[in-house]
């Protein structure tokens, strides 16, 4: 377990991505489903799509090939036998964009939960023949398929609900709406919480009946465990050991299936406790009705005041000498006007043919291809020496760089991928780092020297 956490500690940065990673993430799906792009996209969408995202959120524009970076760790990958600049999702990154838009649009929301109940609770203990029959259901039917429904169910309920409540609050405090039409549209939000009590209702009915069904089986195998005791021969002793294992693997289902029930007990009294705060919504659009009619009667009996006390004088309306008056806000301002200025003076502009340098063009590509490599490369080694370093409680980074070095023949990789070992062993708790001021150089490249340097954990031998 404490391995588990230091690995989750190591790569949770990013297993999850950033606000602006993980928005650019999902423009990209939108775009290859509304088919912008191709499933296979290429740095160029990429860029185009980091540059959208951008100027939609009106923030800095992230640097293309950091983003890149980070998400070619698990988020995307490069498809086998295709150019260095192609770029496909990978599984855990569908994965992630399933469980994010399933929670903004479950697809449960729109099905009854009792139908779904409904196929789970037709279980009868008179159907069940013997144990591979009950614990096929329990694997099959409840623990894989029902539990699962009924969460996903009760889940986009709770939204719903908590939906609605957010909708009773808009009405409540708008200043748009009239008080009949407040009460129309508070009526249609309670008429689907009366339909989502009946759920709740039905579902708790179905639960009892399938725990009553379980419970059933439970008690067949112990009756025939009573008729079975004190066997004497060993046919006997046989036949009463294999009724005790059935036994005790039927008990371990009504208990998982008991626990299972609890769980939903629990989260359906959640979804109940929201319905009658919501219900006190009731009382608050009560008091706001009254609240109403109570301006209505002032400001009638001030309009009744006004033309009771009032007199015109020559047209004009004199108000009573106590009326409050009241002074109308104003600031003074200055206005200046911008000189005419004519845009549609005509000019002539020479039109410049810009020439295309083939030469420049490949040798640039080239360059972003083998830094691509590189990143590719680089992204393959720290995973792995990440989790050899791990396992072995540390590592020389010194023989490493130089072992990369002698592998790669390119300076580059070695440097980085030092650099993200060393980054990552400093966020590992218990993880130390040790520089000693002692130049070291390799056999091969005599010209490249470098301090010895080791990571390791602080109850392991240095």
């Amino acid at each position: 377990m404490r391995e588990a956490i230091e690995n989750v500690a190591g790569e949770y940065g990013s297993l999850v991505p950033s606000r602006e990673e993980g928005l650019i993430i999902f423009w990209l799906n939108d775009k290859i489903r509304n088919r912008e792009i191709d499933r296979e996209f290429t740095h160029q969408d990429l860029q185009q799509v980091i540059r959208e995202v951008s100027y939609s959120t009106s923030e800095q524009q992230p640097q293309t090939e950091r983003v890149l970076k980070n998400l070619l760790k698990y988020f995307i990958e490069r498809p086998p036998d295709k150019p260095y600049d192609k770029y496909i999702f990978s599984n855990y990154a569908n994965r992630f964009l399933q469980l994010v838009n399933g929670k903004f649009d479950n697809e449960y929301r729109n099905f009854p939960l009792k139908e779904s109940l409904k196929r789970y609770a037709s279980f009868k203990a008179s159907e069940i023949k013997d144990i591979d029959d009950f614990l096929s259901w329990h694997a099959q039917g409840f623990d894989t398929t029902a539990r699962q429904t009924v969460n996903e169910h009760l889940e986009a309920f709770k939204d719903e609900v908590t939906a609605s409540i957010n909708k009773l609050n808009n009405i409540l405090y708008s200043d748009s709406l009239s008080g009949l039409e407040m009460a129309k549209r508070f009526s249609e939000i309670f008429t689907g919480f009366g339909e989502k009590s009946n759920e709740i209702k039905d579902a708790l009915l179905l639960g009892t009946h399938i725990q009553a069904e379980v419970k059933k089986v439970v008690d067949m195998y112990y009756k025939k465990i009573e008729k079975s005791k004190h066997p004497q021969t060993e046919e006997e002793k046989e036949r009463y050991s294999m009724l005790l294992s059935d036994y005790e693997q039927s008990l371990k289902i009504q208990q998982s299936v008991s626990s299972s029930f609890l769980l939903i007990d629990m989260r359906l009294a959640q979804i109940r406790e929201k319905i009658v705060f919501a219900s006190s919504k009731l009382k608050e659009l009560q008091e706001n009705f009254r609240n109403q009619s109570q301006f209505k009667l002032n400001f009638k009996r001030m309009l009744q005041y006004i033309l009771s006390n009032s007199m015109s004088i020559e047209g004009e309306i004199i108000l009573p000498a106590g009326f409050p008056r009241k002074g109308l806000p104003f600031e003074s301002f200055k206005y200046i006007s911008a000189f005419k200025y004519d845009f549609a003076v005509a000019g002539t502009n020479d039109v410049y043919i810009p020439t295309l340098d083939e030469e420049y063009e490949n040798s640039e590509r080239a360059k972003i291809g083998l830094e691509l490599k590189r990143q590719e490369v680089t992204a393959k080694w720290v995973k792995l020496l990440k989790i050899e370093m791990i396992e072995n409680n540390g590592m020389n980074i010194t023989e490493k760089f130089f072992s990369l070095l002698e592998s790669e023949k390119d300076i580059e990789i070695p440097l980085n991928v030092s650099f993200e070992l060393l980054q990552i062993a400093r966020n590992i708790p218990g993880f130390k780092i040790k520089i000693q001021r002692e130049l070291v150089s390799s056999p091969i490249y005599k010209d490249i020297v470098t301090w010895k340097t080791k990571v390791y954990k602080n109850n392991s031998k240095k």
